[in-house]
């Protein structure tokens, strides 16, 4: 079986692929801040801590996917391979994705988490690192359907439809 795929990579599709990388990051995050929050309010009322720097830290909580947000976009507009055409084969045992200025060639076995998105989909091969495929790179919605069936044969952490 293969699955061709195209797609150029456009700010706004660039920007696609970073909301989805921030929303799946975002959900650890609140967890991890939830928690934190927790602990430093049960210090709080030991006495351990002051409520001052406890709403510093709520502060920066709130204050942080914000900054994030702003510093993802203007990383974006610097990004080398904007306005490039991206081919994707994706077989039964790999997928390479390639450009004018790279080639990356994945096997399923270096995939680590899948998620998909409202408008793609991210193949995460490294903590926090992840290759976007838009949905609409597809040829047809069948091929799609090829993709995410495989993609949850191949990936034990799968996050789809």
């Amino acid at each position: 079986m293969q699955i061709l795929a195209e797609y150029v990579n456009t700010l706004e599709e660039a920007t696609s692929a970073a909301n989805e990388m921030q929303h799946a990051k975002q959900v650890v995050l609140w967890y991890l801040v939830s928690v934190l929050m927790a602990i430093m309010l049960f210090l709080s009322q030991r006495e351990f801590f002051g409520i001052v720097p406890l709403s510093i830290f709520i502060a920066a909580c709130i204050a942080f996917p914000f900054l994030d947000k702003i510093d993802a976009r203007n990383k974006l507009r610097k990004l080398p391979d904007l306005d490039e055409t991206f081919h994707i084969k994706i077989t039964d045992s790999e997928f390479t994705v390639s450009s004018k200025s790279s080639d990356l060639r994945l096997s399923w076995t270096m995939i680590r988490k899948f998620h998909e998105g409202k408008k793609g989909f991210l193949l995460f091969y490294h903590p926090g690192v992840a290759e976007w495929f838009p949905k609409r790179a597809f040829r047809s919605e069948e091929d799609m359907e090829l993709f995410i069936e495989l993609a949850r044969k191949r990936v034990s952490d799968f996050y789809g439809s």
